[in-house]
């Protein structure tokens, strides 16, 4: 990243701090979750996890309160979370957001496909790097047998799952 976006970047970062203390005088408002997921965005930009994790902790604990634990845009702070944590290198913690997303995902029904097969692999991925390849091969396979129906088999999409799954098994070849 460039110095002049860096410098932006870090006014915006400073904005929306500003504008979360202000707004935050015991209001359980959705919006204010909205800030604070923007402003951990905007930290992992800047590759910052651990104020990403404390940003995106504090939105999802707001929505917790006022959309309830069932809520889509909850499941998308989990997923936020599990990202940034990710990045902190706390696998274990974005494993269990990522499946805390997956659940509720599911609950939702059809019109939350994508983003079910989107978790999927996000937490494929996430096995993958702690060399749990069997489970980042049956989580590939869930998230491809969804985008197969969704995308269709020309999908770029879908090719990446292959080659993910074929990366899997031969990693778990070359370890046992």
């Amino acid at each position: 990243m460039e110095n002049t976006e860096l410098e932006e970047l870090k006014k915006e970062i400073a904005a929306l701090e500003k504008e979360a203390e202000v707004q935050k005088s015991g209001s359980q408002d959705p919006d204010l979750a909205i800030l604070y997921s923007n402003l951990g965005v905007m930290y992992l930009e800047q590759e910052e996890a651990q104020p990403a994790v404390a940003a995106f902790t504090k939105g999802l604990e707001l929505d917790l309160t006022a959309l309830g634990a069932e809520h889509i845009d909850v499941a998308l702070d989990y997923s936020s979370l599990a990202t940034a944590l990710e990045m902190a290198e706390e696998p274990d913690q974005a494993a269990l957001n990522y499946e805390k997303a997956l659940e509720i995902y599911l609950k939702a029904g059809p019109e939350e496909e994508a983003q079910v097969a989107i978790t999927y692999a996000n937490l494929a991925f996430l096995m993958d790097e702690k060399q749990e390849f069997e489970k980042a091969i049956e989580l590939y396979e869930k998230a491809l047998e969804i985008d197969l129906r969704i995308l269709g088999g020309k999908h770029q999409q879908i090719a990446t799952y292959n080659n993910n799954i074929g990366l899997a098994f031969k990693s778990l070849k070359k370890f046992e």
